[in-house]
């Protein structure tokens, strides 16, 4: 009888501390107020930066906070790794999304190099965006790198047929 009820104490205890309290999940610690600091201050730097160079910076900052918050996301440790990439990614518990921060940030530094006149550099960027995330909450910057790169290839194409027009008329 005693057994019973301690099975019975458990499964209660279990029910009312919820499930959260079984250490399930590995590296569960959430983003630190000092890294959230950090991270919010390169995003800053990013923004109001006038130097592309600078604004590539922060990006590559931000990418390495991104990759290492994935790498340690909370992911089940009862499960074997053929499974994990079945469960859905965990959403941002902050009140930015890193993602878009970064995203937001590469964005800003590929118009910055397009006014610049540095293509290549704007068009990696642009690049940068449009080979992330293509999700919904993230629609605007694929949309606004496409069209980045899109006015590139028009000032091209006009670039082009003025240099035909000068050949032309030099002859």
């Amino acid at each position: 009888m005693s057994l019973r009820l301690l099975q019975v104490c458990l499964i209660v205890l279990v029910i009312l501390g919820g499930c959260q309290r079984l250490q399930l999940f590995a590296d569960t610690e959430a983003l630190s107020d000092e890294s959230f600091s950090r991270l919010w201050r390169i995003y800053s730097h990013c923004r109001s930066s006038l130097e592309s160079d600078e604004m590539r910076e922060d990006l590559q900052d931000l990418s390495r906070a991104l990759r290492h918050m994935s790498e340690t996301r909370n992911r089940p440790a009862f499960l074997p790794q053929r499974v994990e990439h079945w469960i859905a990614e965990q959403p941002s518990r902050l009140s930015v999304d890193p993602r878009a921060m970064a995203l937001a940030c590469a964005l800003r530094a590929g118009q910055a190099a397009q006014a610049e006149g540095r293509i290549q550099l704007a068009a990696e960027l642009f690049g940068f965006v449009l080979s992330k995330d293509r999700e919904p909450p993230y629609a605007y910057y694929v949309v606004q790198a496409r069209s980045g790169l899109e006015e590139m290839q028009n000032d091209r194409l006009a670039i082009e047929r003025s240099e035909q027009v000068m050949k032309v008329s030099v002859h």
